[in-house]
C-alpha cells in the first residue's frame, strides 16, 4: 500500500487529513490533544481526521534486523544471562533442578510477555525487569501456563483414543493459532477470548497476510534454533568431553532459547502494534523515531507548538502566522521561539513600526536567556533600519557596553550611553555606565578631556554613590599619569 505524505513535508508520512481543505498533515505541522488524540486543521480550524496507522508505522518486515538486534542490550542480555547461569549450575540437581527451570522458565515468561505487551503499544525500547513487575503480572503467565496444559490434555486425549491423525492435525493448529492466542492474552488480559477458536480465526482472518507472514517468520525462527539445540545435545551425548564442557553447552543452549524467544515476542508485539486499528487495541502511540529521522531530509520546527505557524508561512500567507504568533506571544511572552520567528516574519515584512516595536521586547528575551551576542546582532540590524534606535529597556545599557567594550566596539558603547542621566535619570546603572563609559573615552579612545567631564560629572552629582571613592582614585591617577 503507497504511504500518503504530508504535504508540507513530502518525505513524511501524514497523520491527519483535513476533507474540507483535502489536506494532509504530518505530526510537525498540527497541535494535537494528547488526551482526546484529537486535532484541528491550522488552515481552517475544522476538526482533522486521523489516518490509519499503518500509513505511519514502519511494516514489521522492514523492521527484521530490528527484531534480532532488540535482546541485544545490557538489560535484556543480563538478565537471560543470569536465568541461564542458574538454570545450569541446578541442571545436575535432579529434582532441585527440574524445579529450578520450571521456576526460571515462569520468570522468563513473565518477561517476555511484558516485552510483547510494552512493544504492541508502540514503545519499541526494551523491558528492564524488576521485582516490581513481576509482583504486578504473575497472573498472566500463569494464564498462558494453563493454555499449555489444556493444549497439552486435549492432545492427549486423542491419542489415548487413537486418534493419531487428528491428534497430528490438532498439534499443527495449535502451532498456527499460538501466536495469536499469546496475543490476545496479552492484549485483552482475557482467557476465554484466547482459547475460543471463533474469537482466534476472527482476530487471523482481520489481518491474514501480515499474520501469514509474521507466523512464516516465527516458524522459520524457530526451526533454525531448535536444529542449532539438537546439534548441542548430540555434541554432549557423543561422549569424549568434560563436564565443564556439557555445562558450558547447556548455558549457550539456554541463553540461545531465551534470545530467540524474546526476538518472537517482540515481533508479535510490533504486529499488535502496527495493526491495533485493524484488532482494536488502544496504544499510547509512540512511533519509531529512528525511522522518521532516516525519512526526514529537513526539520521545519522543533516546537510543537509552532507547527500552525509554520503551515500558515508555507502558505505564503504570513500575516495569518504572525497573528498567530502574537496570540501565543500573549501567553508566552518570553517564550524564545515564538520572539524569534515573529522577529524573522516582520523583519521581511513592510511594517516597519511593527518590527520595531517587536524588536524591543525580543532584545529583553534574548537577555533574560543569557543570548547576549544575538540581542548584540538585532541591535546592529535595527541600527541599518533606523540610525536613532535604542533600547527603551534602560537595563539592557550596562549589559551592552560591556559587551561592546571586551569585543573592542569602543564607538557603539559610547554611542550608546551618551545622555544616559537625560533619559534615564533615576536608574541604579547611571553610575555604573558612566564611569564605564569614562574609562573608554580615557584607555581605549585617549579622548582624556571627555572623560574628565563625565568623572566630574560624577563626583559632583553622585557622591552619595557606592562607587565614589573608586572615581575619586581613577581620577588621581589620571592627573598623575597626564
Amino acid at each position: 500500500m503507497a504511504t500518503t505524505n504530508c504535504k508540507y513535508h513530502p518525505v513524511i508520512p501524514a497523520r491527519w487529513t483535513c476533507p474540507e481543505c483535502e489536506v494532509h498533515f504530518c505530526s510537525d505541522c498540527i497541535t494535537t490533544d494528547s488526551i482526546k488524540n484529537k486535532a484541528h486543521c491550522p488552515l481552517c480550524k475544522k476538526k482533522a481526521e486521523q489516518i490509519r496507522a499503518t500509513n505511519f508505522i514502519v511494516p514489521f518486515w522492514n523492521r527484521i534486523p530490528q527484531f534480532f538486534l532488540y535482546p541485544a542490550n545490557i538489560a535484556s542480555l543480563l538478565f537471560i544471562s543470569l536465568l541461564a547461569l542458574l538454570i545450569t549450575v541446578t541442571s545436575l540437581g535432579g529434582m532441585f533442578g527440574k524445579v529450578t527451570l520450571m521456576f526460571c522458565g515462569f520468570i522468563f515468561l513473565r518477561y517476555a510477555m511484558a516485552v510483547l505487551e510494552k512493544t504492541s503499544n508502540g514503545k519499541l525500547d526494551s523491558v528492564d525487569f524488576s521485582v516490581d513487575l513481576l509482583n504486578h503480572g504473575f497472573v498472566l503467565p500463569i494464564k498462558q501456563i494453563l493454555v499449555f496444559f489444556l493444549m497439552y490434555w486435549i492432545l492427549k486425549q486423542e491419542i489415548q483414543h487413537f486418534q493419531f491423525r487428528l491428534a497430528e492435525v490438532t498439534l499443527y493448529l495449535f502451532i498456527f493459532l499460538l501466536p495469536a492466542q499469546i496475543m490476545i492474552l496479552v492484549k485483552e488480559d482475557s482467557i476465554i477470548n484466547s482459547i475460543n477458536p471463533l474469537y482466534l480465526f476472527l482476530t487471523i482472518k482481520s489481518i491474514l497476510a501480515p499474520y501469514l507472514i509474521m507466523f512464516a517468520f516465527l516458524s522459520l525462527l524457530y526451526f533454525s534454533f531448535t536444529y542449532v539445540q539438537k546439534e548441542m545435545v548430540l555434541m554432549m551425548i557423543s561422549g569424549g568431553i568434560s563436564l565443564y564442557t556439557i555445562l558450558g553447552i547447556i548455558m549457550i543452549a539456554t541463553i540461545v532459547t531465551f534470545y530467540t524467544f524474546l526476538i518472537m515476542f517482540n515481533m508479535m508485539g510490533y504486529v499488535a502494534y502496527q495493526y491495533h486499528e485493524e484488532l482494536n487495541y488502544e496504544i499510547s502511540m509512540h512511533v519509531d523515531e529512528k525511522f522518521e529521522s532516516h525519512k526526514r531530509t529537513k526539520e521545519v520546527t522543533h516546537n510543537p507548538e509552532l507547527a500552525e505557524v509554520e503551515v500558515f508561512i508555507m502558505e505564503g500567507r504570513v500575516d495569518e502566522a504572525i497573528r498567530e504568533l502574537k496570540i501565543k506571544l500573549s501567553r508566552q511572552p518570553e517564550n524564545l521561539d515564538f520572539n524569534t520567528l515573529c522577529y524573522n516574519l516582520l523583519k521581511e515584512g513592510g511594517d516597519k513600526q511593527a518590527y520595531l516595536l517587536h524588536a524591543q521586547s525580543y532584545m529583553n528575551v534574548l537577555f533574560k536567556t543569557g543570548k547576549k551576542m544575538r540581542a548584540s546582532q538585532i541591535y546592529h540590524e535595527i541600527l541599518a533600519a533606523n540610525s536613532e534606535f535604542k533600547p527603551l529597556n534602560a537595563d539592557l545599557y550596562l549589559g551592552f557596553i560591556e559587551m561592546w567594550r571586551s569585543q573592542m566596539k569602543f564607538k557603539e558603547a559610547v554611542n550608546l550611553g551618551a545622555n544616559f542621566h537625560k533619559t534615564h535619570p533615576q536608574h541604579p546603572d547611571l553610575v555604573k555606565i558612566y564611569f564605564l563609559l569614562a574609562q573608554i573615552l580615557c584607555e581605549n579612545l585617549n579622548n582624556d578631556k571627555s572623560s574628565q567631564q563625565i568623572l566630574d560629572y560624577l563626583l559632583a552629582e553622585h557622591k552619595q554613590s557606592e562607587l565614589y571613592e573608586q572615581i575619586n582614585t581613577y581620577v588621581q591617577v589620571m592627573k598623575k599619569v597626564s
